[in-house]
């Protein structure tokens, strides 16, 4: 059905069914494109069921992986816009069990319902999944604005990845706070409301994985994303043991965190 939709909304709305469905086994992810316009008109539903079956297939075959969404903008001409959507399962261990080429013949067991063409991309340790589409741009001025005053702390003490994260972060018309360690972390978090917390795992004076469990002693309701280049399966686990409610693989790109932060959050600025 061709109707007009938010993105940010409808995709956060998707990751939200899949965690409820399938999110026993797994971590489902969500990265949207900075580029992409807030507003759009389309059949978003028949993109909705080609992303939730697929999914449906990917967990099928992990244990204990990752299932990553990345939708991007492809082109854009004459009022069209085309979008890729990209839907990747690591971890996926049926490759060393009954052979990657079988799981693939699997899928058209799958695939009744589809109604996008699905291309199949494999390595030893993932299967990616992939499609794109058609939607038609909003010209017509939107009456919901993004949410306004938005705060965040970035807890990080490598200057560089503090600096890039608060460009992206200021780029949407968020406020932004930085500090280099988990024991400021926590005082700024007593003295003042934050609408989300970016923490870094390694750093001088607290961790950000001990910091994350003293926030929680005192502060349950605040969004908690842990900022990591290292092991992610390591990380994750004592990451949400501590209370944090995500996880970010450095080096993060701006589409990565605008999905982060718009999930958590809500819609959020950008420029036309």
């Amino acid at each position: 059905m061709t109707q007009e939709f938010n993105i940010s909304e409808v995709s956060n709305s998707l990751i939200r069914s899949l965690e409820k469905e399938l999110g026993n086994n797994c971590l489902i992810r969500l990265s949207l494109d900075v580029q992409l316009p807030a507003h759009l008109v389309g059949d978003w539903e028949s993109i909705n069921q080609s992303i939730k079956r697929t999914c449906e297939f990917l967990v099928h075959h992990l244990v204990n992986g990752v299932v990553d969404i990345e939708i991007v903008k492809i082109g854009q001409h004459n009022g069209h816009i085309t979008i890729g959507v990209y839907i990747r399962g690591s971890d996926f261990i049926n490759n060393r069990t009954i052979g990657i080429r079988r799981v693939i013949t699997d899928y058209s067991n799958w695939t009744h319902h589809i109604k996008h063409k699905i291309n199949i991309a494999f390595s030893d340790d993932y299967l990616k999944f992939s499609f794109k589409t058609k939607f038609d741009l909003i010209t017509k001025p939107i009456s919901q604005s993004a949410t306004p005053n938005v705060k965040i702390l970035v807890v990080e003490d490598n200057e560089l990845n503090a600096m890039v994260f608060s460009s992206f972060l200021e780029s949407w018309e968020i406020e932004v706070t930085i500090v280099v360690n988990g024991a400021e972390a926590i005082s700024k978090l007593k003295r003042e409301p934050f609408d989300m917390v970016l923490m870094d795992i390694h750093m001088p004076v607290l961790n950000g994985i001990e910091a994350t469990r003293q926030i929680r002693s005192f502060n349950t309701k605040v969004p908690i994303i842990i900022l990591t280049a290292s092991s992610l399966e390591t990380d994750l686990t004592q990451a949400m043991s501590a209370g944090a409610n995500d996880l970010l693989q450095k080096p993060v790109s701006s589409s990565q965190l605008y999905g982060i932060v718009s999930r958590y959050i809500g819609p959020l600025h950008q420029s036309e």
